[in-house]
């Protein structure tokens, strides 16, 4: 039997954010793939002949920002901008200290619509002293307005908005033992009302599987001419046998739903971990029922 990995229901404040605007792209978590860190966490640079007139539909950003998931600084003539998520805003920064910048980067016309920089640590570091530039976090930082006490106490995994469980080291150590082949560990930054927690870290699961029962399940379509992408369920059933000697693992056809056994979810009862809930696939997707309404 295979259950969805859902957070746990909780307080807003309990709730923690990812900070999309400086850290990683966390969509990357969602794949169900082996990330390395140089990969996960790199900040690129460009440096380009032309402005970027219009920023939601540049073809630079669309084909080359966005389909990469990297956080970006751009260069252009006169201007500068940072992207990172889908988003790319403007720096307002004067060509002065933009020719400075670029000067302290080693930047040149030799790098005029080039392939990406990769920006080291130190790199970063300079941009940060320019006080109107973002500075890029290669640590995701998530964000909550409870005491970090009050998180310790009743979250092994903290709900949040990222694509990845973000759990502490009890989690670390159990996924280890039962599904070792299975997980990757990021270091996170999880910043409370009165302090910082470094002991929690976003959860990579490294396996995918395709398992979804089509002729029994209900799926909507992202589109009536695609029909291999999906939206969402109005009934989910999973193929008996589907995930083969997987432990947990992401559904290749529906990113967003991570699938674990019998086996793990009972460790996790026997352990105690707080802060996630295990609903099989066919309770979590299926119509509404009478007893779901609140008078």
């Amino acid at each position: 039997m295979l259950f969805l990995w859902l957070p746990q229901n909780c307080p807003n404040k309990h709730y923690a954010e990812y900070d999309r605007s400086i850290s990683p792209d966390s969509s990357l978590l969602s794949n169900g793939v082996e990330l390395s860190l140089k990969e996960f966490n790199r900040c690129d640079c460009y440096v380009r002949s032309t402005e970027l007139l219009d920023l939601l539909d540049d073809p630079f950003v669309r084909m080359q920002l966005r389909r990469t998931h990297r956080a970006a600084y751009i260069f252009t003539p006169e201007q500068l901008f940072y992207c990172n998520s889908f988003l790319v805003t403007k720096i307002n920064i004067d060509p002065e200290s933009i020719r400075k910048l670029k000067i302290a980067l080693s930047l040149t016309d030799n790098d005029l619509d080039k392939e990406p920089k990769a920006l080291s640590d130190e790199e970063l570091e300079i941009i940060s002293t320019f006080q109107e530039c973002p500075k890029f976090s290669r640590i995701p930082i998530l964000r909550l307005k409870a005491t970090t006490t009050e998180i310790q106490k009743q979250y092994d995994s903290i709900p949040n908005d990222a694509d990845a469980p973000l759990v502490n080291q009890k989690i670390v150590d159990l996924l280890m033992k039962i599904a070792p082949n299975e997980v990757q560990f990021f270091d996170a930054e999880v910043h409370c009302k009165d302090g910082i927690l470094t002991d929690y870290k976003l959860l990579n699961v490294t396996r995918n599987f395709i398992g979804i029962d089509r002729e029994k399940s209900i799926c909507k379509m992202m589109f009536p001419d695609a029909p291999d992408e999906i939206r969402g369920f109005k009934f989910l059933t999973y193929k008996p046998g589907c995930m083969g000697s997987l432990k947990l693992a992401r559904d290749e056809e529906y990113s967003p739903n991570l699938l674990v056994t019998e086996q793990l979810k009972q460790a996790f009862e026997k352990e105690k971990i707080k802060g996630c809930r295990f609903v099989r696939p066919e309770d979590f997707y299926r119509p509404m029922r009478p007893e779901d309404l609140v008078g």
